[in-house]
């Protein structure tokens, strides 16, 4: 019994020490914020000043250009966190904080930071190392992943157009050909628009036969696969990104799927995350060999292609409540 009440105090005392080093950090970025952001008004980072030819003007506004579109929260293709506070960066393996530094001539020079050259763009950032080592950043926030009325919007046309195919299948089974017929021109209607851009637009219309259950083959990879959930942007996060979407930020502000593939192509429970852009919708493949897909998904005959099951119907009206299909 003491040995267990003794637990407490520990418990508190770590919570406590715990809240201090918080505090501690948050006081050293402000402190580094203000400091910084006066420097990086005023002088460049000195680090290299001996490398600057006599006469040569420091090329502090190309270098500044960079660091304004950098600041603010960011995560690279390994896992690590980064934090851009004026002209410093701060790493989440403990490290810096790290300034940002120019190498080379006002014309061919570039920025650096931690010994790695910028070489990407400031939307979708990458960093080489002398190595031959590169890293890719991604904004920790994915673009579009705070507009609501697309969320809605692509939800709510997803389960409209999900609730035609059950409507179908009832259809056919009760061969009600006035009725199908009926169905398959709704199937045609344009997706209402209010309140999206032109790209969210033809985004909504591109993907409107995409849907849980449907069969498709991957553009550039060609594997074959079906469709069991459905993301307005993408909502992996930022290492995966970083990683496998690399025109960002649009690449990541459009619709994603969660998708079976067919163990033909690929032996085994995989799963993949794909990009609409890269999703070509295809009956002739129905019906996949999955035991997965056989677990979640009901096989429609008369249709062609499969109807979400119990469980995932129930993740995909859920999903309009919480916004994300893994509720996150």
């Amino acid at each position: 019994m003491l040995r267990h009440l003794a637990v407490v105090p520990r418990r508190v005392l770590s919570a406590a020490r715990g809240a201090a080093s918080a505090r501690k950090v948050r006081r050293q970025r402000l402190h580094a914020a203000n400091h910084s952001a006066g420097k990086l008004q005023s002088v460049a980072p000195t680090q290299h000043a001996d490398n600057l030819e006599a006469g040569q003007v420091y090329p502090l506004p190309r270098l500044q250009i960079v660091i304004q579109s950098l600041q603010g929260d960011w995560g690279d293709d390994i896992g690590l966190q980064i934090q851009i506070i004026g002209s410093e960066a701060f790493f989440s393996d403990g490290t810096g904080p790290w300034p940002f530094e120019w190498q080379g001539s006002e014309e061919d020079g570039a920025p650096y930071l931690r010994g790695a050259k910028f070489v990407g763009t400031v939307q979708a950032p990458m960093w080489r190392f002398r190595t031959g080592v590169e890293r890719h950043w991604a904004r920790t926030k994915a673009a579009g992943a705070d507009d609501g009325v697309w969320a809605r919007h692509f939800l709510s046309f997803k389960a409209q157009r999900l609730h035609l195919r059950h409507e179908l299948r009832k259809a056919y089974e009760a061969i009600d050909c006035d009725r199908i017929a009926m169905l398959k021109a709704s199937e045609e209607d344009h997706p209402s628009s209010q309140g999206l851009t032109d790209r969210q637009q033809t985004m909504l219309h591109d993907g409107r036969w995409i849907l849980p259950g449907v069969c498709f083959r991957h553009r550039k990879f060609g594997y074959t696969g079906v469709v069991f959930g459905h993301d307005a942007t993408c909502s992996f996060p930022a290492a995966w990104r970083a990683r496998w979407v690399p025109g960002r930020p649009d690449a990541e502000a459009q619709p994603y799927y969660h998708c079976i593939v067919d163990e033909r192509d690929r032996p085994g429970f995989q799963t993949r995350y794909v990009a609409q852009e890269n999703m070509e919708p295809d009956d002739l493949i129905f019906p996949v060999q999955s035991r997965l897909a056989d677990d979640l998904l009901l096989r429609c005959d008369a249709i062609g292609c499969y109807l979400p099951g119990k469980l995932l119907s129930g993740r995909l009206q859920q999903q309009e409540v919480m916004g994300s299909f893994f509720g996150v």
